[in-house]
């Protein structure tokens, strides 16, 4: 497996990913992409200029970066993921970390995996929009044959990622790909962002003493031209932003095979949850189940089902 990823994920990386098989892009170095970069619009342009100066990952950060966690959920053997404690000095675990310390992996992730193998399809591929450390990606690689795209926005996130996908086995690696960008309505650009995910207790908290303000990369996943008939599931857990990410994948979202099934978190209240109803309904989604804070939708024929 390569030492680095030098910078194949920035946002330039994007226009060279190909609508399916992309996968095997993850730890191809950006000689082999630079040639594969289409430069026939300004939105295309735009994207190869806009890294919002993160920095290369290399390999070698992940110790250093890292607290690892097992995740030990019906493995052989644990995979490591790369946890992160809220800051050096009280050592305490954020949310994600916290989850799979104290059960050996996210109560979250167990239904995505049921959902992907539940489904009757010949799409193998898997869209995960806010993967953060990489919980629910190691959970669908250890018992589905997904073949997985995962979107993380936070750059010091989307670095344990990549650290969590470089501790898997080639065969394992060689199914995930990964972009450090967020997925939104806007053109490309570099947002200002106030993150915290800490947690004191087991309870999650807004410490304002630790939240930490960063400019990450955002884009409309329409820019991809991902082939959405490839894609069984798509999971989006990204802060009550999801309507956006939606509007700016419409084409993507409109192609879904049908049976295709959407899991989103869903904070929303009031006209906010109805314009996110009426826009899932507008792409022909049903509402199938909840989970906690999450739903389950699944791609249905026109007129097959009514908003709820």
């Amino acid at each position: 497996m390569p030492a680095m990823f030098n910078k194949l994920f920035s946002l330039s990386a994007l226009l060279a990913c190909c609508p399916v098989g992309i996968s095997g892009l993850l730890f191809r170095p950006q000689s082999e992409i630079s040639h594969q970069i289409q430069q026939d619009t300004p939105e295309k342009s735009s994207l190869i200029e806009l890294d919002c100066d993160h920095a290369e990952w290399h390999a070698e950060i992940c110790d250093d970066l890292c607290v690892w966690v097992n995740y030990t959920r019906g493995v052989a053997q644990p995979m490591q993921v790369c946890g992160k404690h809220c800051n050096s000095n009280d050592q305490k675990d954020d949310m994600a970390t916290h989850g799979l310390r104290s059960g050996g992996h996210r109560d979250d992730c167990d239904s995505l995996t049921t959902m992907f193998n539940n489904i009757d399809s010949t799409a193998q591929h898997h869209l995960e929009v806010g993967a953060n450390i990489g919980a629910c990606v190691v959970e669908l690689i250890a018992h589905t044959d997904a073949r997985i795209t995962a979107f993380e926005m936070k750059e010091d996130t989307a670095n344990r990622l990549r650290c969590t996908v470089h501790k898997m086995t080639a065969d394992q690696s060689s199914r995930v790909t990964i972009f450090g960008t967020g997925l939104s309505s806007v053109d490309p650009q570099c947002l200002d962002l106030s993150t915290n995910d800490c947690i004191t207790g087991g309870a999650t908290v807004l410490s304002k003493s630790t939240a930490t303000s960063t400019r990450e990369p955002a884009t409309r996943l329409d820019l991809l031209n991902l082939d959405a008939s490839q894609y069984r599931t798509v999971k989006m857990d990204i802060e009550s932003h999801e309507m956006h990410a939606m509007r700016g994948g419409s084409s993507f979202f409109h192609d879904l095979p049908h049976g295709a099934h959407l899991k989103t978190e869903f904070h929303y209240k009031g006209a906010d949850a109805t314009e996110y109803i009426n826009l899932l309904a507008s792409h022909n989604f049903c509402h199938k189940t909840d989970f906690g804070d999450d739903k389950v939708y699944y791609k249905a024929n026109p007129g097959e089902c009514t908003p709820n």
